[in-house]
């Protein structure tokens, strides 16, 4: 068993020659480095931000730390730091003290507009092909196939924003981190990675908000289209009865704003429409699908502060207990800004979820689709409370 000693946060920077090179030269900031952040995000590339104390402005002189560099870092506490990432230096500012910006590598992907078309294929087709242009195969691409065959185009536009635009399209998400470029579904049947429970006075759990109307929910995506050739008007419509996904919450407010019966008033059910550039039948279907499930996942959104864990991670799933039976569950990850100052280490955790918990009435709809029903993956750092046998005060150890 190892004991954490989480009074001591660090930060470790390394200078890579190029983004394919398996190891680096430390970079050498001791004692200059005031506050570290890193922002993992499911919608943005990754970022860091690195502020140092540059009052004998020596640092302007250090090549490594100018634009186009790229770093590889890790944070955490002595024996447990987070995997490496890598960033690209974007921004390099300020004058006695300075701020270091990188984005991570899928910012490599802007760096030129393309134009360029593909007939007869698939979407994961075209992103296997791009990403085969980067060195991303094998094990480095998780990419799940899409059936839909189409002619695409690249219409002076980066490769990263045509495959984000290829994503969307799909409802899929496309992100590079640590293992590789990614172009597949949300995640949301894995097994929760950490358990964060809210009481008084307990020290992991720092804060917890609530950032959505919980009154407010969409109960049915209308989607409209035209058939030129026939001339006639598709429509599509996708509900919680008729959506096939995974899903985190138990109950629903609103099911459908023409039919749906709950415990809200028949004037809080919302539809939404929408057109579309689609033609076909199924390409419309698809469109409302992906829709519904975009605006049903945002029915909660929390934001919660908690203790610094180098193993906490965007686009995965925690289960939080004891903040009532309506808010309690599953929420995935989809942004956690970790922070490291002289005021201690912690972490910004942004939560959605899908449906709402156990509710005090009867007269609700279930969630639908399939329910996550994981059990949480085992905490690689507990808290134990040790006693002082001589003195008998207590602290906290965090072991794993």
């Amino acid at each position: 068993m190892t004991i954490i000693d989480r009074r001591a946060p660090g930060v470790r920077i390394s200078v890579l020659p190029s983004e394919r090179s398996s190891a680096g030269e430390p970079l050498d900031l001791q004692n200059r480095i005031l506050s570290f952040t890193y922002e993992d995000s499911e919608q943005k590339a990754d970022r860091m931000i690195v502020q140092l104390d540059n009052q004998d402005l020596s640092l302007f002189s250090r090549a490594e730390l100018m634009g186009g560099a790229l770093l590889e870092v890790s944070w955490g506490y002595p024996g447990a730091m987070a995997p490496p990432r890598r960033v690209v230096i974007k921004k390099f500012r300020g004058f006695t003290t300075l701020n270091l910006e990188g984005l991570a590598l899928a910012v490599l992907l802007r760096r030129e507009a393309k134009t360029r078309q593909w007939e007869h294929t698939t979407r994961s087709e075209v992103v296997r092909s791009i990403a085969a242009e980067y060195g991303y195969s094998g094990p480095f691409l998780e990419l799940e196939d899409t059936a839909e065959v189409l002619d695409l185009q690249q219409t002076a536009e980066s490769d990263a924003h045509f495959l984000r635009r290829l994503a969307v399209k799909e409802g899929f998400l496309f992100y590079i981190d640590d293992s590789g470029l990614h172009f597949h579904p949300r995640r949301q049947y894995q097994a929760p990675q950490h358990v964060f429970v809210w009481y008084a006075g307990q020290a992991k759990v720092l804060s917890v908000s609530v950032e959505s109307d919980l009154l407010q929910r969409a109960g049915k995506v209308v989607v409209k289209g035209r058939n030129p050739l026939t001339r006639t008007t598709i429509v599509a419509s996708a509900s919680s009865a008729t959506t096939a996904r995974t899903t985190l919450g138990e109950t629903l407010e609103v099911v459908d704003p023409e039919t749906g019966k709950t415990s809200l008033q028949q004037r809080n059910a919302t539809a939404i429409v929408r057109p579309s550039a689609g033609s076909r039948e199924q390409s419309i279907q698809q469109e409302a699908d992906t829709r519904f499930r975009t605006v049903e996942r945002t029915t909660i959104k929390l934001s919660m502060q908690v203790v610094g864990d180098p193993t906490l991670r965007a686009k995965s799933l925690v289960e939080v207990r004891g903040i009532s039976p309506l808010l309690s569950g599953l929420y995935y990850v989809t942004e956690v800004k970790h922070q490291i100052s002289g005021a201690g280490y912690v972490c910004d955790l942004a939560l959605t979820r899908d449906g709402l918990g156990t509710q005090p009435t009867s007269n609700v709809a279930p969630q639908g689709g399939q329910r996550n029903r994981s059990v949480p993956v085992a905490s690689q750092v507990r808290e134990v409370e040790i006693v002082d046998p001589e003195t008998g005060t207590t602290k906290l150890e965090y072991r794993n």
